[in-house]
């Protein structure tokens, strides 16, 4: 979830017209679908996400958002100082270990910097491609997809991340995955290697900013 600027408005209050700038929340993919997919996940399945480092997400279980907390947990983040400013002013500064604490991912290991159109070409392309697997589906096909692969192949592991990935913590811009971290799932066994955890906080720093 991410603040996003709106057209600034007026209100007028008397002789007066106050200028008001509101900030929408928007969520970009639903939790509740993902809520809803690892409720059918068979045993198999549930395995293969838990020996990969992501059992905490298999708890998930949201039938809606609360937006008001949530806003008020964004409007409430200093990205600055990477902590939560508290109404009495005090300050709770996150770090990757906190991150860990909370979810439970893999911590430490190699670091995951996001493709983005500043990369290198060669890497850029690479990405935008999707030469990792054929039959990339839509975000909202994707839970049917990955339930579908019940053999608990590559393709499982790889699609199942991705979208969390998107669900939590990436910003998907149109109906198809973010790319940015495709590239490191590629060798799915390197997944629980990752620094999944340093990832998550830098992502919330760069949403809210």
């Amino acid at each position: 979830m991410a603040p996003q600027e709106q057209p600034l408005k007026y209100k007028k209050g008397g002789n007066e017209k106050r200028m008001m700038c509101q900030k929408a929340f928007i969520m970009r993919m639903t939790i509740c679908s993902f809520s809803s997919m690892v409720a059918q996940l068979n045993k198999a399945q549930t395995k293969v996400v838990k020996s990969m480092g992501f059992t905490s997400f298999l708890k998930v279980d949201l039938k809606r958002i609360p937006r008001k907390f949530s806003k008020w947990l964004v409007e409430s983040f200093d990205p600055y100082s990477a902590s939560f400013v508290l109404p009495d002013g005090q300050r709770f500064t996150v770090t990757a270990f906190n991150v860990y604490v909370t979810l439970g991912v893999p911590i430490g290991g190699r670091e995951i910097i996001e493709i983005t159109k500043s990369s290198t070409d060669k890497e850029y392309d690479e990405v935008k491609k999707w030469k990792i697997q054929h039959n990339a589906p839509k975000l909202t096909c994707t839970p049917e997809f990955i339930l579908a692969k019940k053999d608990r192949d590559e393709s499982f592991k790889r699609n199942f991340i991705i979208y969390l990935a998107n669900c939590f913590f990436s910003e998907p811009k149109n109906r198809y995955y973010s790319k940015s971290i495709l590239k490191y799932v590629k060798e799915v066994n390197q997944i629980t290697s990752l620094d999944w955890c340093k990832f998550v906080l830098q992502k919330l720093i760069t949403s809210v900013r």
